[in-house]
């Protein structure tokens, strides 16, 4: 079990905790930022980075045990008045993730260029850590942004997404307890090793 970690490496499963909270922050903020930009005022209390407010205690107390844990924002699916803008809204979280992963990836450059292995490593989880979230959550699957996008964009989708929001918990099951997740998590390290090996340039040239 995931806890176990807390014993076998405590390191390991500090870094996936203090990244995945911060993450997660990051990405519902994101999303609450782009909906009251949009118009939508309803997750304006959002625009936070308090684990409690876009967590809540079970989702922090679960990534303690098993390593897995979400976040919400409360949106109106209204309140933008445009269904491009929706789509931007859900886009909004894995963009943010995307964003965290190259931010990483240039802090472990500048750590490398310090010759401190230990923030380099550090640095390049917190990158990879991101890649992998924005993967997961560009995923097709109910509750998930990637469904968000593609139910904001399709005409007439209300029924559709009602019918596959009950299926919400396997899908993600499936998602966690088959190869995908492998995959996604290998995407994620791909992810940190393009954005490393774009600051490797202008690192290059000015080191």
């Amino acid at each position: 079990m995931f806890i176990e970690q807390a014993q076998n490496n405590p390191d390991q499963y500090v870094l996936w905790i203090m990244f995945a909270v911060f993450s997660i922050c990051v990405h519902e903020s994101s999303h609450a930022w782009t909906a009251v930009r949009f118009g939508d005022n309803t997750p304006r209390q959002h625009i936070s980075l308090n684990p409690l407010k876009q967590m809540g205690w079970l989702s922090l107390i679960m990534l303690c045990v098993i390593g897995i844990a979400w976040g919400s924002v409360p949106v109106n699916p209204d309140g933008t008045g445009s269904r491009k803008r929706n789509a931007l809204v859900y886009l909004a979280g894995p963009a943010a993730n995307l964003g965290l992963c190259a931010v990483f990836a240039l802090l472990a450059q500048t750590a490398r260029l310090w010759e401190s292995p230990p923030l380099e490593q550090v640095f390049h989880y917190g990158s990879y850590v991101n890649g992998a979230l924005c993967l997961l959550n560009l995923c097709p699957v109910p509750p998930l942004d990637g469904f968000g996008i593609i139910r904001s964009l399709v005409s007439d989708s209300s029924s559709l997404a009602a019918s596959l929001n009950r299926f919400a918990g396997i899908g993600l099951l499936l998602l966690w307890l088959t190869p995908v997740a492998s995959y996604l998590f290998l995407g994620g390290a791909k992810l940190a090793e393009f954005f490393t090996a774009l600051w490797l340039a202008p690192f290059h040239l000015f080191g």
